[in-house]
């Protein structure tokens, strides 16, 4: 069991997060590694927002039908430019990332 623990037991040097992972993993990986897959999510969750944001873009234009008010071209301006922002979130993800 000692010896286990002593080749599971991660460089002081790195930071607490990739000490944690290689706790866990019992393996030694470099923080690149780490951070593509870290990038890959952040994108995949923003694109998953933007289908959130094309929903609410439909359901903001059914209530609008069904429910007039005169507020109503208002909610659809705004819920489109949420669906605006979170497709520039995802171009300003690949831009940075």
């Amino acid at each position: 069991m000692n010896l286990l623990l002593a080749a599971a037991s991660p460089s002081p040097s790195s930071p607490p997060f990739f000490q944690f992972v290689d706790m866990l993993m019992g393996q030694k990986y470099d923080s690149s590694s780490y951070l593509i897959v870290l990038k890959i999510l952040i994108v995949l969750t923003l694109m998953l927002y933007n289908v959130f944001a094309l929903v609410i873009i439909r359901q903001t234009g059914i209530m609008g039908n069904t429910i007039e008010t005169g507020i109503s071209p208002f909610m659809k301006l705004f819920a489109f430019l949420h669906f605006l922002a979170a497709i520039g979130m995802v171009v300003l993800a690949l831009i940075l990332l």
